[in-house]
């Protein structure tokens, strides 16, 4: 009788050890099949695409707007050192947005939903906390600066701080956090791929409105610095 329930035992326990093992193969086989979808890409070459275009564009719109700042030459009614520091504030900003997720993703002539995620990640630890909450903030309370010019315009640049500040809820769950494990059909499959291009363009669409204030603020300066030369 000991023996017969030794016996019966070990065969109970190697078939645990093997429903273990059969469903630990199941969801590699799975997730093998999972990581090959989320691997599917929409095939661009990412920088000729409009929208990377039209930032780049901008990008160098301010960086010329900055550059016309000399704070030498400046004899302007505002504080000339004050607005150095704007001019700082906006130099640091544009190494923000030209991080190395998006220059490293302009090199390349097709996106994943990965590209996407990081393309995400980056907007809002480079460009949403680099930028926009380190360095411009400040705009957020312009009525208690002596920059007129600028605080005639507080509710534009209110609906500015707004609009990017609603463009922080992304695509980070949905786009790797789906956790329905079904096999790989062309049905699903195209659906990644598809979320790759909207993803893409939902996010390069928020580094583009994002840059309506930095945009704004470099065409004051360049306007305040013109000025201030004129005086001379």
């Amino acid at each position: 009788m000991k023996k017969f329930l030794k016996q019966y035992f070990s065969i109970i326990n190697y078939s645990i050890m093997g429903i273990v093992f059969g469903y630990a193969f199941f969801y590699l086989f799975i997730n093998m099949y999972h990581y090959q979808d989320i691997r599917r890409v929409y095939n661009t070459t990412v920088k000729d695409e409009m929208l990377v275009k039209k930032v780049d564009s901008r990008l160098k719109l301010i960086e010329n707007n900055i550059n016309s700042f000399d704070v030498n030459k400046y004899h302007g009614q505002l504080d000339a050192s004050r607005l150095n520091l704007v001019s700082a504030n906006l130099k640091t900003c544009i190494k923000y947005y030209n991080n190395s997720t998006y220059n490293d993703l302009k090199k390349k002539k097709s996106i994943s939903i990965i590209d996407v995620y990081n393309l995400r990640e980056a907007y809002e630890n480079e460009v949403l906390n680099g930028c926009i909450v380190k360095n411009l903030y400040w705009v957020s309370a312009i009525e208690k600066t002596d920059f007129t010019s600028l605080k005639s315009n507080a509710v534009l640049l209110s609906y500015y701080f707004k609009d990017i500040l609603a463009t922080t809820n992304y695509l980070k769950k949905d786009l790797l956090n789906n956790t329905s494990y079904s096999f790989s059909t062309e049905i699903f499959s195209k659906e990644i791929k598809n979320a790759s291009k909207e993803g893409f363009y939902e996010v390069m669409n928020a580094y583009n409105s994002s840059l309506n204030i930095v945009e704004y603020i470099s065409n004051w300066l360049k306007d305040e610095a013109e000025a201030g030369v004129l005086n001379d």
